[in-house]
């Protein structure tokens, strides 16, 4: 079973990737997003991760969308998609935000972004 412990809106410590997901999840608290990332899926973003600069998060029935959105390439966004397995949230309010991504190695980045 997934636990998450918080430090308000960051990741305290997580079992995350001792359970060797092959998706990523979304978190949520405090208003914040946490994306974590298992070493499968950062193997195939691993690029995108590094130049992420902005996030949009949109809901279209019950799916998540995360749109991350590279230095330099906003036209061509790249996409994650998260079911309600793959997310700790069903809820979520527009407006500004913050992202922190998660590797094994703990907190990579933190992005703004927005929920539209």
């Amino acid at each position: 079973m997934l636990e998450i412990l918080n430090n308000g809106q960051e990741i305290k410590s997580t079992n995350f990737f001792d359970l060797r997901y092959k998706d990523a999840f979304l978190s949520m608290n405090k208003g914040a997003f946490r994306l974590l990332i298992p070493t499968v899926v950062l193997s195939q973003i691993d690029d995108v991760i590094c130049d992420l600069e902005y996030f949009e998060l949109e809901k279209e029935k019950d799916i998540f969308y995360l749109y991350l959105f590279e230095k330099g390439n906003n036209n061509n966004p790249f996409l994650l998609k998260f079911e309600p397995s793959l997310r700790d949230f069903s809820a979520i309010n527009s407006g500004e935000t913050i992202l922190y991504v998660y590797t094994v190695q703990g907190l990579f980045k933190k992005v703004k972004g927005c929920v539209v």
